[in-house]
């Protein structure tokens, strides 16, 4: 309802503003001096002789009242136009763009294997296990390092983006507008998507379809959102309850929602310090890095947990130890978001501008391409053989990979916005990426639903390439879709509401804190 008003609105105004315009009489003179050959917008007026004059000036901007701002905030047209548009603000960061939009591609990908395995019964068992034991499906089985493409991302954009504003502006900064408007981004729909989820797909689900969903367990967990949803809105489901267990809590995926919150709370410490007190800020940043790898190399070892299965094989009865004990919690996740952080000062500091040998640059491509492909396929020969790593090599992968995935995701972004990036940077930077980066927090939170409600049915599949391509096109295609729909109803109708709240925001702040001087001012000693 509130879209098509928005949109009746914007119409009707977009049209009188037009009218109105058109109606001033404005005309475009070319001027004929050879020397400038400037164009002037000029208006006609009429003197007190009769006489028209002409008067160089600018055509008035339309003025739309808060109503019509809240109203047109709706508008399909007006979010529609602004989800197309293919400039951005990014600046050297164009790069980001492909590497957002490529990374959600490759997730959908991963979780269109996984839900197929966990839902469909596969006829053809014996050449799936074939499938699985190829090179090339390692960057499907170890897709999950997409996930930490978007910590490194998140971390890096929070810093830049600080440290160009502390740059630019005079005004202490506002540190209660730096929390809003990052729980405002998220949660309308967040909040929405686990509407959706825990209630309008949990009744589809016992109609038509209740065939395949009548079972008591899946019933339960669909409808775990009505007792724990409130843990999802505080971004703590991550730990709370059942010890963040993604296959208990509401919206399991949304493990990474709650990671990447908490990383956004903590980091004005570490951006105070980065600014302030540099060698203060790099020793933390350093410290956590550290910490991060120890504790994921002591848990895999506490718990006997071997790649690439990545079972635990010693204190099963611990319930920590039960629920991933190194896949979803803050400081088992959080190496990437402060290698992006470090990035993200090292960039602001350099303006993106630095020269470098050929040497280095090729050393710096090499490296990176050699620590990413060693994440991705370094297990390729225990898939192969169907056996596990020994412990020692274990602990040593899962303590380090994360980390090492993030480092040559840095040198890649460092890269294409130094002027070093070549044919990747073109790649990444390509404008028609900037429309689909603007849906990727929609896909994230719709396509699980739309996988689950696809795979889980009581039918039989055959596992082959065609088959498994047409299934992810077909349901990538049909995600960006529903995730459009989610966007233009919820998303940017709230992105659009918060421009009109921060002003009244900032005033009512500037006022309070006036208020408190003066009366702290007035108190008698």
């Amino acid at each position: 309802m509130l879209v098509t008003i928005g949109t009746i609105v914007d119409l009707v105004v977009t049209f009188n503003e037009r009218r109105q315009k058109s109606s001033n009489s404005y005309v475009i003179l070319v001027e004929d001096n050879e020397t400038t050959g400037r164009t002037s917008v000029l208006s006609n007026e009429t003197s007190s002789s009769g006489q028209i004059q002409s008067q160089r000036l600018n055509p008035p901007q339309p003025n739309r009242g808060k109503i019509c701002q809240v109203a047109v905030a709706f508008s399909i047209v007006t979010n529609t136009r602004k989800l197309l548009s293919t400039s951005t603000s990014s600046g050297h960061l164009t790069s980001l763009n492909g590497m957002r939009v490529l990374s959600m591609f490759w997730i959908i990908l991963g979780h269109t294997y996984l839900f197929a395995s966990l839902g469909m019964t596969v006829e053809n068992s014996l050449a799936a296990v074939k499938i699985i034991q190829r090179f090339s499906f390692q960057a499907i089985i170890n897709a999950t390092v997409s996930v930490d493409t978007f910590f490194f991302m998140s971390g890096l954009l929070v810093t830049y983006l600080y440290l160009k504003n502390r740059q630019e502006s005079t005004d202490s900064f506002n540190w209660v507008l730096f929390y809003f408007h990052r729980y405002w981004r998220l949660t309308p729909v967040y909040a929405f998507c686990i509407m959706i989820w825990g209630s309008l797909f949990f009744h589809t689900l016992r109609g038509p379809m209740a065939v395949w969903r009548s079972t008591p367990q899946t019933q339960a967990l669909i409808n775990e959102c009505s007792k724990s949803w409130w843990a999802n809105i505080l971004y703590i489901n991550n730990y709370y309850p059942y010890s963040g267990d993604i296959n208990q809590q509401c919206m399991g995926w949304s493990w990474y929602l709650a990671n990447d919150m908490q990383f956004y709370i903590i980091s004005p410490i570490i951006l105070i310090l980065l600014y302030r007190y540099r060698k203060i800020g790099f020793a933390v940043c350093g410290g956590l890095i550290g910490a991060c790898i120890f504790i994921r190399a002591m848990t895999a070892f506490e718990f006997g947990i071997h790649v690439p299965n990545q079972a635990v094989t010693k204190h099963k009865d611990n319930y920590y130890g039960q629920h991933a004990p190194l896949y979803n919690k803050m400081y088992t996740r959080i190496a990437p978001y402060i290698v992006g952080m470090l990035l993200g000062y090292a960039l602001h500091k350099t303006n993106c501008r630095v020269r470098m040998s050929k040497v280095t640059v090729l050393t710096g491509w090499s490296v990176a391409i050699a620590t990413g492909l060693s994440v991705v396929y370094g297990l390729y020969d225990y898939y192969y053989h169907s056996f596990n790593a020994s412990l020692a090599v274990s602990v040593i992968y899962l303590a380090f990979n994360r980390f090492a995935w993030s480092v040559a995701l840095a040198w890649v972004v460092f890269a294409c916005a130094t002027g070093y990036g070549g044919l990747v940077n073109s790649i990444l930077s390509w404008s028609a990426w900037a429309p689909l980066g603007r849906l990727t927090y929609c896909a994230y939170l719709i396509h699980p639903m739309i996988l689950e409600f696809f795979f889980f049915q009581p039918y039989a599949y055959i596992v082959s390439d065609v088959n498994m391509i047409c299934y992810y096109l077909g349901l990538l295609v049909l995600t960006y879709m529903c995730a459009y729909i989610v966007s233009m109803a919820v998303e940017a109708p709230m992105l659009g509401l918060e421009k009109i709240l921060i002003p009244l925001m900032e005033k009512a702040i500037n006022t309070l804190v006036r208020f408190l001087q003066s009366f702290l001012r007035r108190r008698p000693d």
